[in-house]
């Protein structure tokens, strides 16, 4: 009789650990499709730096909307906000973070700890920049939102100075 509640112990065991096990895989797994998506958006953050970049040098001010300056196709977690004529804010939500350090307890277990980090991670900063860095949002972001204040105009003139007037004509 001892030693079948022996061998029950050991099933006990197993079932507990089979459990555990079962639970971290599926919580891993279920991390994909917001991986998936980040990716989607880190992709897309790229393609909007670069069209309100050319948008605000050919155009020469800041849009007052993503689809003003012909952007289509932005996922929802990306957020444009025109602040003033000369200033604009991009603001992009990820599930989860780029760095192991705020990624939470599943990036431990991934080993993604090991990776290192950015020390010159910056993503959220509300000081102006003259330059989208689109580098900084795509690469080393946290989880949840993380905004990025742009001023293009920061070391020049935003408005196009009107031409000379050039009067040839000669008074008699």
């Amino acid at each position: 009789m001892k030693n079948r509640s022996g061998i029950s112990k050991y099933y006990l065991v197993f079932f507990i650990l089979l459990a555990v096990t079962i639970g971290l895989t599926i919580y891993t797994l279920s991390g994909a499709s917001s991986a998936k998506e980040d990716a989607r958006t880190a992709q897309k953050i790229g393609d909007v730096a670069n069209n309100l970049s050319n948008f605000t040098s050919n155009h020469n001010y800041v849009p007052e909307s993503l689809a003003a300056a012909d952007i289509k196709n932005v996922p929802p977690s990306i957020k444009y906000t025109k602040i003033s004529d000369t200033k604009y804010q991009v603001c992009v939500n990820y599930r989860n973070a780029s760095t192991p350090f705020d990624g939470g307890w599943t990036s431990l277990l991934t080993g993604a700890l090991i990776a290192g980090s950015n020390p010159s991670y910056s993503a959220g900063t509300s000081t102006p920049s003259p330059f989208f860095d689109t580098f900084t949002l795509a690469y080393y972001h946290k989880k949840g939102d993380n905004c990025q204040t742009v001023e293009p105009f920061m070391y020049s003139s935003p408005t196009l100075s009107a031409p000379a007037s050039s009067d040839t004509s000669t008074s008699i």
